[in-house]
């Protein structure tokens, strides 16, 4: 069990040891809170992408057309879609 210093703000939420003025926390830690760091830099900066999304419909043609899906894929696979972030709040 990790030794946490409870008046770091969050310390044993994230699993953060403290002694004086030194934090350890894990690798997988540290890479999470450095991935949300670099997108709220992009975010706050105004450097992102904006995503392009084809109709669902079009997708599900063009995966049928190469004829190596099933159709029980191209149904499971245009149900992910219609349910993904991506289109949640768009008509298809």
């Amino acid at each position: 069990m990790l030794h946490c210093d409870d008046s770091i703000h969050g310390a044993r939420e994230y699993g953060i040891v403290a002694r004086m003025s030194t934090v350890t926390i894990s690798k997988t830690k540290y890479e999470e809170l450095k991935r949300r760091a670099n997108a709220f830099r992009a975010i706050a900066s105004g450097d992102y992408v904006f995503v392009a999304r084809d109709d669902v419909k079009d997708v599900i043609k063009d995966f049928e057309q190469t004829g190596l899906y099933s159709k029980a894929f191209l149904r499971d696979l245009e149900k992910g879609l219609r349910k993904s972030s991506v289109y949640r709040n768009r008509k298809a």
